[in-house]
């Protein structure tokens, strides 16, 4: 709690890198006063067992690294947007299990996330990992749609 009373937020931010998501998650953090915390997690999405039992962990240690740089990246662009303390997670697995795992740490008290914007069709596929965590989250969720 700071001194006004108003409680600072730890928010998780779970990101995939596509396009815009330097964008909204400025517009996230603008909506958002009384920031402390940012956690960035990005998950290497191997859910499907058809195809785990092929990637091997050269593929993911690859991965791994390709990912930590990005984040490393956003880290940068997001220390310019406001003196916020600034982590970052890489997992592997289901995103969604993974993002609801994190919200059930105690350490975040929102998860912020990207929404592309498409048609209700195209949203019920490319947005389901969104609407798991709606669904199932012990903390708010506030998703911020990104520009078409």
């Amino acid at each position: 709690m700071s001194e006004s009373g108003s409680k600072h937020l730890d928010i998780l931010v779970p990101v995939d890198f596509s396009k815009g998501t330097e964008e909204w998650i400025a517009v996230g953090l603008s909506k958002l006063s009384n920031v402390h915390g940012v956690g960035l997690l990005h998950v290497i999405p191997l859910n499907m067992s058809e195809v785990s039992e092929f990637v091997t962990d050269d593929v993911i240690e690859n991965g791994r690294r390709i990912a930590e740089g990005k984040l490393k990246d956003l880290i940068n662009v997001i220390g310019r947007l406001g003196p916020y303390e600034l982590s970052y997670e890489i997992a592997v697995g289901d995103p969604a299990e993974i993002i609801l795992e994190q919200a059930n740490t105690g350490r975040f008290d929102m998860i912020m996330m990207g929404h592309r914007g498409f048609g209700y069709v195209k949203e019920f596929f490319v947005g389901s990992v969104t609407l798991k965590v709606i669904s199932k989250s012990p903390v708010p969720v506030l998703v911020v749609r990104k520009r078409p």
